[in-house]
């Protein structure tokens, strides 16, 4: 059985990865789930890729072995705070910030972090 994937935003970032990890093969729709405020956003992913959304970034992330965050860098802060307190404990976060000097950390202590660095050709 393939991991439980929770995104927290839907939007072009989040739509090129569901399409690499549904098309390769790595997650089934089945266990993916989208948080994204935008309902129409919402429906398009679901049409698309055939994942479950939500607009509550608490409820994607109730049962995540793998959360990844996808949304604009002003708002990783308060999107991470928002799922502290129903994060597993064992899940893994994928985010593009985790801390910077002199900021307090948005996760718990002890929480699973990777940082991918992204490039392009």
């Amino acid at each position: 059985m393939s991991s439980r994937i929770a995104f927290l935003g839907g939007g072009n970032m989040a739509d090129a990865l569901l399409q690499g990890l549904l098309q390769s093969g790595v997650a089934e729709a089945s266990r993916v789930i989208v948080a994204e405020p935008v309902a129409a956003r919402r429906e398009y992913l679901e049409k698309k890729h055939g994942v479950s959304t939500t607009g509550e970034n608490e409820v994607a992330v109730r049962d995540a072995d793998v959360l990844i965050v996808a949304v604009k860098p002003q708002v990783i802060d308060e999107a991470l705070a928002s799922v502290r307190g129903a994060l597993p404990a064992s899940a893994l976060v994928v985010s593009t910030r985790m801390q910077h000097a002199g900021t307090p950390h948005p996760l718990p202590a002890g929480m699973r972090y990777a940082r991918p660095l992204w490039s392009s050709p």
